[in-house]
């Protein structure tokens, strides 16, 4: 586990190997910091989540022209300075418990 600290209005990014080994016709892997780099700079006011998810996931596409051959995952979290207000949500109805699922047997049995 890394316990790392976010300052307000600050927005971890997170991609896995799908995507910083994503490859274009000529193999080479697609520069997705760079890219996140150049879309900061060309509007700093707007580094959400869902605008850097957005940057990194059509230009993974992109660049290894929508053929991948990983999973991708892209993920963005950021840490707000303080709580928008949020609407009340309805009581949830009860869901009874799942069945307990017997334990997998032991390869080394």
């Amino acid at each position: 586990m890394c316990r790392l600290p976010l300052a307000d209005d600050e927005t971890l990014l997170l991609v896995t190997d799908g995507v910083s080994e994503a490859r274009d016709r000529d193999g080479c892997f697609y520069p997705y910091a760079e890219e996140v780099r150049r879309a900061v700079a060309a509007d700093p006011r707007d580094t959400g989540p869902r605008r850097l998810v957005a940057v990194v996931r059509d230009g993974t596409l992109r660049h290894c022209g929508a053929r991948l051959t990983d999973d991708t995952t892209v993920f963005a979290v950021r840490r707000l300075r303080e709580l928008p207000d949020l609407p009340d949500l309805p009581d949830l109805p009860n869901v009874p418990d799942l069945p307990h699922l017997p334990d997998p047997p032991d390869p080394r049995d």
